[in-house]
Parts: structure tokens; C-alpha cells; sequence
């Protein structure tokens, strides 16, 4: 009898367009993750760790706020980066 657990890839989903198709009203398996390990975040965006580090080391993102480090695990807050990058998209009025 083999009792291996089959591992499916994870794919990040706007929270707008996730629905449960089972009927069941337990939605916690729909809510994609806040935080992730900087692996996973690298995974999802193609952004990798060592940028992450990079980040956090130079105040670009916060701890906290983007970036968070758990028993020498970093990890990333996917909503907080994801608003981060909107920032940086977003013309500043220039000063004349």
C-alpha cells in the first residue's frame, strides 16, 4: 500500500476570482496565504530570494511590513509586496 502524499504546485490567485466549486462552506483551502516563505515567493513572482534579502537589507522593504524573518526563515507578506510594487508604479509629482 503506498501512502505517499502527492505534492500539487500552488499558483497565486487574485482573492476577487477565487470561489469555492465543491458547495461546501469550509473556504479556508480557497484563501490564498498572506505570508510565504521567500522560496515560495520566488516561485510565485520570479523575484528571488537573494533580491529579497537584498530589499531587506538595504530598508527597501521592511520588517513587518514586507519582509519577516521566523527561526532564520525569511519570509515575505505576498499582499504588502504586491502594494509595494503598485507604489513604484505610481507617477510622484515632480518638484519644479
Amino acid at each position: 500500500m503506498n501512502d505517499a502524499i502527492e505534492l500539487v504546485p500552488v499558483r497565486a490567485t487574485p482573492l476577487a476570482q477565487l470561489h469555492d466549486v465543491s458547495g461546501s462552506t469550509n473556504t479556508a483551502a480557497t484563501v490564498p496565504a498572506e505570508w510565504v516563505l521567500a522560496s515560495k515567493y520566488e516561485e510565485l513572482t520570479g523575484v528571488t530570494r537573494e533580491t529579497v534579502k537584498q530589499r531587506k537589507k538595504s530598508g527597501v522593504w521592511k520588517v513587518g511590513v514586507q519582509v519577516g524573518v521566523v527561526q532564520r526563515r525569511l519570509y515575505v507578506n505576498v499582499k504588502a509586496a504586491d502594494q509595494w510594487i503598485r507604489d513604484q508604479l505610481t507617477p510622484k509629482p515632480r518638484r519644479v
